[in-house]
């Protein structure tokens, strides 16, 4: 806005100086309000910058992985298989109370989508073999491997060294895979296990035995 410069009385002189000193505090306090406002919103503006960021970044590398996982599932495990000897026979011999049912599902799953066989034993109460039965083992091996090119095996069994049978020479080569688990844990699970059991067959154990409360079982409800 303009002023006339000249010709004014010392009333308008007045009044200008006033108007103009009255612009200029208007204009001070809209900037340093708008400064002010800015500088406060930066925090927030800078925290939903970051928060979009990284969501978009794990939507984008979420999406990335969705669409690879059935490729890496089927091929690069597949192509693993394929590294592995055409004869090879896997051995699950598990050890109780330590996974060996979530190992065996996965086993199961990998069967049919990567083409191999899977065998499970239908004897649960047999660890310790003999010598005859080791080889009655070895012989029920060679008997499935002819039926599947590739195959996978368990069973609750120890150690075996079916190389004193000749393995190889019959175009088998074994390979043993197993899970252990902390050895307390695993009496523990085993213990409540059988006790499970024993309660569904109505076992003649005593009542203390079937439904007392351990110290355990108190530490984890709490």
């Amino acid at each position: 806005m303009t002023w006339p410069s000249s010709n004014l009385n010392p009333f308008e002189n007045s009044l200008k100086t006033s108007f103009q000193s009255f612009l200029h505090d208007i204009g001070e306090c809209s900037i340093l309000t708008m400064v002010s406002y800015t500088l406060g919103r930066i925090p927030r503006l800078l925290k939903l910058f970051v928060s979009i960021f990284i969501g978009a970044t794990i939507f984008i590398y979420g999406i990335k992985y969705v669409k690879r996982y059935p490729k890496i599932w089927k091929t690069d495990i597949h192509s693993s298989l394929h590294q592995i000897h055409p004869t090879d026979v896997l051995l699950f011999n598990r050890v109780p109370k330590c996974g060996g049912t979530t190992l065996l599902t996965l086993l199961r799953q990998l069967s049919h989508l990567n083409n191999f066989t899977h065998v499970s034993s239908n004897i649960y109460d047999k660890k310790q073999l003999s010598s005859s039965e080791q080889r009655v083992l070895f012989e029920q091996l060679v008997s499935y491997k002819k039926e599947h090119r590739q195959m996978s095996f368990d069973r609750h069994v120890y150690f075996t060294d079916f190389n004193r049978f000749q393995l190889n020479s019959h175009g088998i080569h074994l390979k043993y895979i197993n899970i252990v688990r902390d050895p307390i844990e695993r009496l523990i699970s085993s213990f409540y296990y059988r006790r499970e059991v024993a309660r569904r067959l109505k076992s003649n154990a005593s009542d203390n035995w079937l439904n007392k409360v351990s110290l355990y079982t108190i530490q984890i409800q709490v």
